[in-house]
């Protein structure tokens, strides 16, 4: 069976002992719970089900997740020491918005949740829909890693954390319609590749000592669409914040 270890426990090795791990694959998961193709999660439930429910439920099928009046509050599932993810993918994810959608991230020493996680290197995030996704709390709202894009087609998410509102230093994010509004209370507003935008709003505020939106591969492209940014310098200190900066 392994072993199954939390932080801070330990156990003793006798010499000449062959230990050989295998890490399971973690695909996708639901405000802490697996998902299989073709299956159900409904809000405040632990348990998938093929059925759909009659209130609020997540449904994951090939790659797509339906978010429909779905709600979560928690810390998510473990994905990396203190790192938690309400919702987190080891591959492409295709997000669909319908009704209105949040996660509520929670917090302590012990936890430091992100409210979406796309985990492997050069995957892609894309979200559209009608509905609305709201992340608050927490650390980042959405984060993913180096290689791919985030794109948002339509629907309107709104985050209100601690941490970024949607980081990568390496994937691109591009906007072509919808409304999303980031909100950082200690760190940069938005982090990514490249950052294009070609419709819809993008409102982003920075938090104090943070910038508002940052390229890190030094282009931010404004084909159409309106922005939005904001930042400032907190206490009055000579620190120098920008409201668009391009490493």
């Amino acid at each position: 069976k392994g072993v199954d270890m939390q932080p801070g426990e330990s156990f003793v090795v006798e010499t000449d002992t062959v230990i050989t791990a295998i890490w399971r694959d973690m695909t996708v998961f639901v405000g802490g719970v697996e998902m299989n193709d073709g299956y159900y999660l409904a809000t405040g439930s632990s348990t998938p089900t093929t059925t759909k429910p009659s209130g609020g439920y997540a449904f994951y099928d090939e790659g797509k997740l339906v978010l429909n009046n779905y709600t979560y509050t928690g810390f998510g599932v473990q994905f990396s020491g203190i790192h938690h993810a309400a919702i987190f993918s080891a591959k492409t994810l295709n997000i669909e918005l319908i009704g209105t959608n949040t996660l509520t991230l929670k917090q302590d020493d012990d936890h430091l949740p992100i409210g979406i996680v796309l985990r492997d290197d050069n995957s892609n995030m894309e979200i559209r829909g009608e509905g609305a996704l709201s992340i608050t709390g927490g650390g980042t709202a959405i984060e993913a890693r180096k290689g791919g894009t985030i794109t948002v087609h339509s629907g309107t998410i709104t985050t209100d954390c601690d941490g970024t509102g949607i980081k990568s230093d390496l994937t691109d994010f591009v906007m072509n319609g919808g409304n999303v509004t980031l909100v950082s209370k200690q760190a940069t507003g938005m982090m990514a590749g490249s950052i294009t935008v070609n419709g819809g709003t993008l409102d982003v505020t920075g938090a104090p000592y943070g910038q508002g939106i940052a390229s890190q591969n030094g282009d931010i492209i404004i084909n159409g669409g309106k922005v939005i940014v904001r930042c400032n310098d907190g206490d009055g200190n000579d620190d120098e914040n920008y409201a668009l900066r391009v490493a």
